[in-house]
């Protein structure tokens, strides 16, 4: 049963799986349930409540009193829907409505019960695909962010209605981009261009105000130097959802370029308490107390970052910021030798442009 971080798909992919499942064996031999099926659905995308007593009024007329019939119906959709998922567990959408998983009765908000509920299929292979993109996008390195940024793009190649990959490529194109990287910076203006096509497109599609839609528009926003919608776009991402875009890799690193350290601060002390054993965590907190200058409870947070994961990138690249920044170029050029065993060479010469230190200076 999708959660409030389930990513959606956008109207037209649910359509095209409406119309795939109302053609199934399934749904030609259950008429009644798929034209239930489909008055939910399309009521669903036009943004209107259906109640057990508006499918009562509408399909079973001569029996207005209660809504029973309503009732046993939908009950039945929802095995059939679990069947047909049973035969089709390879479709890229899945549609069906709120269950129990324990099996227990649950009791619904006006209009939950009979609200249709779309989203992408973990088992399909195309987002089997997606899954890994996310993951290279979410690990930070420049490499993989570089190879994710190729990955959704050969997602939107074989489906160009992938609202989500959208998303995520806007993402990639905005971080490499505020990134800075010299080897890409002559596509910058295509890659802008680019991700606000998708932005538009997805913003067409989506059934449901979404946290990432209005988080890419704030990158987006901050690349073009557009501060101010930037700024407006984070903070109805963070009214939608304010844990996913808090834990976004991408805001935080936003939010330390634009100057908003106490934001900067409070995001990254609560994800210490609720990720304690996350090496990253702790190397964005040392980054945040290093950007309020309060340097050595920077360098406490970067050693235990280095204690849970002695590769852990970012720790090791604010070590090498904060030793030469006190002048202790010896210390500093030992992290960036560590860091050069761990990326490749094209990485390992932009993070030393980044941090303006030359290891051959030494």
């Amino acid at each position: 049963m999708p959660t409030d971080d389930t990513p959606r798909p956008g109207r037209t992919l649910v359509e095209r799986q409406l119309r795939r499942m109302l053609n199934s064996e399934i749904f030609v031999t259950s008429p009644k349930q798929a034209e239930i099926l489909e008055f939910i659905v399309q009521a669903r995308l036009r943004g209107d409540v259906v109640t057990a007593f508006i499918i009562q009024e509408h399909f079973f007329p001569f029996a207005i009193e209660d809504a029973s019939s309503a009732r046993v119906y939908t009950r039945n959709l929802k095995n059939t829907l679990m069947k047909y998922y049973a035969e089709n567990g390879n479709d890229l959408v899945v549609i069906h409505l709120p269950y129990s998983e324990s099996g227990k009765r649950v009791h619904y908000a006006e209009g939950e019960a009979y609200k249709a509920q779309f989203a992408y299929n973990r088992q399909n292979d195309l987002n089997k695909k997606y899954q890994v993109a996310v993951r290279l996008f979410l690990s930070g390195s420049i490499v993989q962010i570089v190879e994710a940024t190729k990955r959704f793009d050969s997602i939107l190649e074989q489906e160009p209605e992938h609202t989500e990959a959208m998303l995520w490529l806007v993402d990639c194109l905005c971080l490499l981009v505020i990134l800075n990287i010299a080897e890409l910076a002559v596509h910058f203006d295509g890659y802008l261009a680019t991700a606000g096509a998708y932005l538009e497109d997805a913003s067409s599609q989506l059934v449901d105000d979404s946290w990432h839609l209005h988080s890419a528009r704030a990158s987006w926003h901050f690349c073009k130097g557009e501060m101010e919608a930037a700024l407006e776009q984070l903070k109805t991402a963070l009214k939608l959802n304010p844990d996913l875009t808090e834990k976004f890799s991408a805001y935080f690193l936003f939010s330390l370029l634009s100057g908003t350290s106490v934001d900067c601060f409070e995001i990254a002390e609560c994800l210490i308490q609720e990720r304690p054993d996350d090496p990253s965590a702790h190397a964005m907190y040392g980054m945040g107390l290093g950007y309020m200058r309060r340097f050595e409870e920077a360098f406490e947070a970067f050693h235990f970052a280095l204690t849970l994961d002695r590769n852990c990138l970012p720790a090791l690249v604010g070590l090498v910021r904060l030793h030469s920044g006190r002048n202790e170029m010896e210390t500093a050029s030992s992290y960036a030798r560590r860091i050069e065993a761990l990326v490749e060479p094209g990485e390992y010469k932009y993070w030393m442009t980044v941090m303006k230190f030359d290891p051959e200076s030494v």
